[in-house]
């Protein structure tokens, strides 16, 4: 599995609130070492000043044609547009870990 950085890679909404986004290459679903991996790479990465957001949220795409790994988009709400091939959202809250969602096909799978 590889992690790199989908552009957009981060941006900061009008309501404070920061979102980065990976894409990840060579996903398996159901794959809970995975999980793990994308879990620690997540807590990992956060951003120094990431207390400082009332929303923080660390999103990671699998790898497909409309997301791919040379994705070059400029238009930051049109991340929304893979919706489909978003598989796990961690977020946390005023710095304290909130919650993580688990996704297939755009869709909630569990939290």
């Amino acid at each position: 599995m590889i992690i790199s950085k989908l552009h957009p890679y981060s941006e900061v909404d009008n309501l404070g609130q920061k979102y980065k986004y990976y894409v990840v290459q060579n996903f398996e679903f159901g794959n809970k070492q995975q999980f793990e991996e994308l879990k620690e790479f997540a807590e990992n990465n956060l951003d120094n000043d990431y207390n400082k957001f009332e929303g923080y949220a660390v999103g990671f795409y699998k790898e497909s044609s409309r997301a791919p790994i040379d994705f070059k988009q400029t238009e930051s709400d049109l991340i929304l547009w893979h919706g489909s091939d978003l598989i796990y959202s961690f977020e946390w809250q005023n710095g304290k870990f909130l919650n993580y969602y688990e996704y297939k096909d755009g869709k909630i799978v569990s939290k």
